[in-house]
C-alpha cells in the first residue's frame, strides 16, 4: 500500500520538524531566529498539505491537532501574555 507508507513518511517528517522547532523554543540554550522557526513552521505546513492530499482535509487536521508541537504551542499561547 503506498498511500500508507506515504503517510506514514509524512507523519515521521513532521514529528521531527516539530521536535526540532520545539527544543529550539524550549532548549537549554535558547539561540533560534525567528527566520528558523519560520522556515521549520513552512516545512511542517507543506507536509501537512502533502498529508490532506493523501488522507483528505479532515483526517489530515486530526493527525496535526494529535501532535506535540500543536499542544506545546497551545499551552505556551495559553499561558504567555500578549503584549499590550
Amino acid at each position: 500500500m503506498p498511500q500508507d507508507s506515504e503517510v506514514t513518511h509524512l507523519m515521521q517528517q513532521i514529528e521531527l520538524e516539530c521536535q526540532a522547532t520545539k527544543q529550539e523554543l524550549e532548549g537549554l540554550a535558547v539561540v533560534a531566529s525567528h527566520n528558523s522557526i519560520n522556515a521549520r513552521m513552512e516545512r511542517i505546513w507543506n507536509y501537512r498539505l502533502e498529508l490532506a492530499r493523501e488522507v483528505g482535509e479532515q483526517e489530515a487536521t486530526k493527525i496535526m491537532c494529535t501532535l506535540d508541537l500543536t499542544r506545546t504551542l497551545i499551552r505556551r499561547t495559553q499561558t504567555t501574555p500578549v503584549p499590550t
